[in-house]
């Protein structure tokens, strides 16, 4: 089934639509699981909830990329059933998440200004990212949206463990430059 088609089977909420998404999109559903939950069981549960959320939620004016709507879905549900086990495990603590670092990076002083500085912050990495050599925006992406481990992005990108490492290390030194450049508190 296309994605035009999918699409069409969530903006009418038919509840095949759940059935034919799993079939097409559960294998990398639980990809991006696994890279923030190791139990079988939190997984899968959260491989309904994704899907659950996709067939309440989609929007009627489609996004472009299926696949890349799923992902996000996914990340969130994974990261905030993340969290939720973190904080149990440590009484209420709050979990160190990547992305969610990077995103505090950007001044947040709740003023009526916060939307605007998000989508300033936003635009400022998007901007960093193109202009770094291909291999170094996948690591990037790979080790802070999609919380890949070290060695797992080595492997994905035929490279070693140390590159990688350097790489990110190397890009978050360039990025905080490159930002407090743009007047972005840090």
């Amino acid at each position: 089934m296309t994605d035009e088609e999918l699409a069409a089977l969530l903006i009418a909420r038919d509840p095949e639509a759940f059935n034919e998404v799993e079939a097409e999109f559960g294998y990398y559903i639980r990809a991006v699981m696994k890279n923030f939950l190791k139990d079988k069981r939190d997984i899968e549960e959260c491989v309904y909830d994704t899907l659950n959320t996709v067939l309440e939620h989609y929007p009627e004016n489609a996004p472009k990329k299926l696949g890349a709507y799923i992902a996000v879905v996914a990340r969130n549900i994974a990261v905030n059933k993340y969290k939720e086990l973190k904080a149990a495990k440590r009484g209420g603590g709050v979990p160190c998440v990547p992305l969610h670092e990077l995103r505090s990076l950007a001044s947040n002083k709740g003023d009526p200004y916060d939307e605007l500085m998000k989508k300033e912050f936003t635009a400022a990495v998007e901007g960093f990212l193109l202009e770094q050599p291909e291999l170094h925006r996948r690591v990037f992406i790979q080790c802070f949206w999609y919380n890949m481990s070290i060695s797992e992005t080595a492997k994905a990108n035929h490279t070693s463990k140390s590159n990688v490492a350097v790489i990110t290390h190397r890009l978050c030194a360039k990025l905080k430059e490159y930002l407090t450049e743009r007047d972005f508190e840090l």
